[in-house]
């Protein structure tokens, strides 16, 4: 995901193409190259605490990352 992610332009039109292409039919049905945490989000349940903080800090940084591509792009449309 995060790959997927950064591959994508820095900016509200990358944001967007990430989450049409995450939400897409094709993403859905393709499990193998599907979302991981789709599949491991009960097993993290399950693990230890550092494990789960591992995981939170990934996680958190793509939405930090989706976050302030949405600012910037916020700041172009005001200027």
């Amino acid at each position: 995901q995060r790959h997927s992610f950064d591959a994508q332009a820095p900016d509200r039109t990358g944001v967007e193409a990430f989450i049409r292409s995450y939400l897409s039919p094709q993403h859905r049905d393709q499990c193998a190259d599907g979302c991981p945490s789709a599949a491991l989000l009960d097993e993290i349940a399950r693990r230890p605490a550092a494990t789960k903080q591992v995981y939170t800090e990934e996680l958190m940084g793509v939405i930090d990352d989706i976050a302030s591509r949405a600012a910037s792009a916020g700041a172009s449309n005001s200027t």
